[in-house]
C-alpha cells in the first residue's frame, strides 16, 4: 500500500498544471489507488520529452542494481534486512518477448519495465 499525501506532490507539478482542465485538478493517485489512465498519460508525456531531448535511446551506466524484496519495499518504518541484485539486461530479456508478441502480458512485466524505466530516469536526470 502506498502511504503519504501524493496530492501535495502533484499540487504544483508541471504535469498537473498542463494536463488538467481549468478549475480541475487531476488525481493520479490516492493513498491506496493509482489511476492507470493517468499513469499511462504521464508516462507518454515523459517518453515524448525524453525522445525530444535524448533521442530514441538512452545509455545507462550500469547493468546491475540493488533491489529491495517486495515484502520489505513499502515497510518504510523498518530498514530492509536483505537486498537483492537486479540486472537491467535480464529485465530487458523478460520484456522483449512481450514486445515481439511471443508472450501474453502478465502483471509482473510491470516490475521489470519499472526497473528499466527507473534506469532511464536516473540516466537522463543526471
Amino acid at each position: 500500500m502506498l502511504r503519504g499525501k501524493p496530492e501535495e506532490v502533484l499540487r504544483n507539478s508541471q504535469y498537473d498544471q498542463q494536463a488538467a482542465p481549468p478549475g480541475r485538478r487531476i488525481e493520479l493517485t490516492t493513498a491506496d489507488v493509482i489511476r492507470l489512465d493517468q499513469l499511462a498519460a504521464a508516462a507518454e508525456r515523459l517518453f515524448e520529452h525524453v525522445r525530444q531531448v535524448h533521442g530514441d535511446t538512452v545509455e545507462v551506466a550500469a547493468d546491475y542494481f540493488w533491489a529491495i524484496p517486495p515484502d520489505a519495499l513499502y515497510e518504510v518504518a523498518q530498514e530492509p534486512r536483505k537486498l537483492t541484485i537486479g540486472q537491467l539486461s535480464e529485465c530487458e530479456q523478460h520484456v522483449r518477448p512481450l514486445l515481439e508478441g511471443e508472450l501474453d502480458p502478465l502483471a509482473y512485466y510491470l516490475v521489470w519495465l519499472s526497473d528499466l524505466m527507473r534506469a532511464v530516469g536516473y540516466a537522463v536526470a543526471g
